[in-house]
């Protein structure tokens, strides 16, 4: 089914996100009534040093009498100071804090402002940001920077002068010019804008849904090195209300953790829940390291796949939030995709996990020699244009297809388009209604399987359907190729 989004937003939200560790360039597509923002960012490795420098004082200098110092937070506002202790409320005791994620996702997905394509990439991150907070143990809590809150206030001060909001300055200055003006040696920034409150712009910055590839200001407010933090409110810019300015630092960055500090979880009993966290296909197989040569988009579909084969009887849940959206967008109800989803149901409250599949670069190339054919060809079908199946092409990549005692082979190919997401693709191969034999789901669910690639075709033109009926252009297309060794 190919789903078209369609809403009308009240409120615009804008996320980004710039880090010195990791020097980011942003180029902002603002997020209208039918496309959601995208960030695009480049990255490459800086550090700012800071020269300290010692007074010469003359002896016989008059010493001006002390000047009294401010209060302390003096400086900040009362909706800044919120910010600052709703932020150490995340990092003192981050698996609490869930309580506040959950509740947000459910306010955005009965929000009938947002379209179903929109809900589900929220849902999708909001649920992988619950799992990584389950995780998590207590994050040193940040202090407050008089010097940081000038940088962070001057450029929150020039975007609502100028009616911009981007990491980059009127003046064409980065984040790491304007912290030359601070005693900090590392700094990241983060911007948010269209929350309704303190706690939901930290919230969207956390779940960081338009930021699929690195969750850059996730990233950046669960970071544990960082020592400072200051908070700007800039209040209305470029008219979009309630736009913040977020800088976070350290002052000797000699000794820096590598990584999040992880707990200790239970093993997983198959039921996705508090007792029970399922951060288990990044647990599983850390394919950012296992498969540079696909894409992250790809690589995010390994996951899901293993999320699925890990854990079957917890991924029912993710099953039931698709339906229950479906049903909301159906013009009426159909017979045979709700006797698919029973059936789907009862099949993963019996399963047991199966085996985790690792990415394998020749059948890799193969998926996507076959995927650019289907593009060229305007079509997604398993029969090439050189009139060879998939199976053929298996052994193309070294690798096995599996034959059952009938001497039948398993199928070992999903094509898919048309889905809003990486999730989406994955359930609705499932559920598979309207193939008899449910050979899509028989695919993602086969215990043999060890080898597994994925390409993104990406959106087929003019896409032509298996009468040769040509329809319109077919977006967000799939080629899932499995194998065993």
């Amino acid at each position: 089914m190919h789903l078209k989004g369609w809403t009308t937003l009240c409120v615009i939200c804008l996320m980004f996100s710039c880090s010195l560790l990791k020097k980011d360039k942003t180029t902002v597509v603002k997020r209208n009534s039918e496309q959601p923002a995208e960030i695009l960012t480049e990255t490459a490795d800086t550090l700012v040093s800071i020269q300290d420098t010692m007074p010469v004082v003359a002896y016989d200098t008059v010493i001006p009498p002390p000047v009294i110092p401010k209060k302390p937070l003096e400086y900040m506002t009362i909706e800044e100071k919120a910010m600052l202790d709703e932020i150490n409320l995340l990092r003192a005791d981050p698996h609490s804090y869930i309580q506040h994620i959950d509740q947000y996702l459910q306010d955005f997905m009965e929000d009938a402002n947002w379209d179903f394509s929109t809900k589900q990439t929220e849902r999708s991150a909001g649920e992988e940001l619950i799992q990584e907070l389950r995780t998590l143990v207590p994050l040193p809590l940040v202090k407050p920077s008089e010097e940081l809150y000038k940088v962070a206030k001057r450029h929150g001060m020039d975007m609502k002068a100028n009616n911009f909001i981007s990491h980059r300055g009127s003046d064409d200055s980065l984040p790491e010019d304007r912290i030359r003006d601070s005693t900090s040696l590392v700094v990241s920034e983060n911007l948010v804008a269209g929350g309704r409150s303190v706690r939901e712009s930290l919230i969207m910055l956390l779940v960081d849904a338009n930021d699929r590839a690195s969750r850059g200001h996730r990233k950046t407010i669960l970071d544990t090195r960082w020592e400072f933090a200051a908070c700007y409110y800039a209040g209305t810019v470029d008219g979009i209300p309630n736009t913040w300015v977020q800088l976070f630092a350290i002052n000797d960055p000699k000794e820096l953790p590598e990584a999040l500090p992880v707990r200790s979880l239970p093993e997983d009993t198959g039921q996705l829940n508090e007792k029970s966290p399922a951060s288990d296909a990044k647990k599983i197989d850390a394919n950012e390291q296992n498969a540079p040569f696909m894409t992250a988009l790809e690589r995010e579909m390994i996951e899901e796949i293993n999320l699925l084969r890990s854990n079957p009887k917890g991924y029912a849940k993710y099953v039931d939030i698709y339906v229950n959206e479906m049903k909301k967008v159906m013009f009426s109800s159909d017979p045979e995709f709700d006797r698919a989803v029973k059936e789907l149901q009862s099949e993963l409250s019996t399963s047991s996990p199966l085996s985790i599949l690792k990415a394998h670069q020749k059948l890799y190339e193969v998926a996507k020699a076959h995927g650019i054919d289907n593009k060229t060809h305007h079509q997604l079908e398993h029969k090439g244009s050189d009139k060879r199946q998939s199976f053929d092409r298996v052994k193309d990549a070294g690798l096995k297809n599996n034959i059952n005692e009938q001497g039948i082979y398993t199928p070992n190919e999903n094509l898919i388009g048309g889905e809003a997401s990486v999730r989406n693709s994955v359930i609705a191969l499932l559920i598979d209604s309207g193939i008899p034999n449910r050979g899509h789901r028989r695919a993602l669910l086969e215990p043999a399987w060890t080898r597994v690639a994925c390409y993104h075709i990406g959106t087929i033109a003019d896409f032509k359907d298996l009468r040769g009926m040509e329809n319109d252009d077919m977006e967000n297309c799939w080629v899932q190729f499995f194998a065993k060794d």
